[in-house]
């Protein structure tokens, strides 16, 4: 009525469940809309998921990776595996979606080499990831990692100058300033992902790539795959 035809779906975390009936009610009713939302690379994306998420509208899903290393996804309980988050992408990029992917540098007790495993996780897979959003970790109130800090090793945290975060120091993985030197050594990786060959520097507005994957219908773009080593 208002002809709005652009939308992001408002949930952190879209089901595969709650996609699927999402998606298909908008097939079913004929709506001519394009929207884009979050979700965990769970095994119930299969391809005929993806494929009805497609046609429906979606342009592209940010999808949670945080980690391309096995044990660091586990401590923090995502219930995903790098594996199946390959798999996906793939299968989301020939049904026609895009990928944007979350990563998170410095997670309570990641080494250096563990963080390496998520930069050659995206190298691996750069031909089926659009866009890489990135950021270092960071103790937020009544999270997990809050509540419970001795279970990541955590023997110190005290308020950030940001309400309701908190800075730590932990006895395993990397110190603080050794996450950061590590995440500025990736970053130029990270930003290698573009989202579209036309659009130059960091393509990460999601609205924007929205609107951008919208109007343009051609096929998404071949990355070139360099390999990259933290210094």
């Amino acid at each position: 009525m208002l002809g709005v035809r652009h939308f992001y779906l408002a949930d952190s975390v879209v089901s595969p469940s709650r996609f699927r009936r999402f998606a298909q009610a908008i097939v079913d009713s004929g709506l001519k809309i394009h929207y884009y939302a979050m979700a965990r690379a769970e095994k119930a994306f299969d391809r005929e998921l993806l494929d009805l998420i497609s046609r429906s509208g979606c342009r592209f899903i940010l999808w949670g990776l945080e980690s391309g290393n096995q044990r660091v996804l586990d401590l923090m309980d995502k219930g995903i595996s790098a594996e199946t988050t390959e798999t996906i992408l793939q299968t989301s990029r020939e049904v026609g979606l895009r990928n944007h992917v979350f990563v998170i540098c410095g997670f309570p007790t990641e080494t250096r080499q563990e963080f390496q495993d998520t930069i050659d996780f995206l190298v691996k897979n750069k031909e089926n990831i659009d866009v890489v959003h990135r950021a270092i970790f960071s103790m937020e109130e009544n999270s997990l990692v809050h509540r419970f800090p001795e279970k990541f090793s955590i023997n110190d945290f005290w308020p950030k100058a940001t309400p309701r975060l908190f800075d730590f120091t932990t006895t395993k993985g990397m110190t603080r300033a050794e996450v950061k030197a590590a995440f500025l050594a990736a970053r130029p990786t990270m930003l290698s992902f573009s989202g579209h060959p036309s659009v130059p520097g960091d393509f990460k507005f999601r609205e924007h790539c929205l609107l951008h994957y919208a109007k343009n219908s051609e096929e998404p773009p071949k990355h070139e795959s360099p390999s990259m080593r933290l210094a």
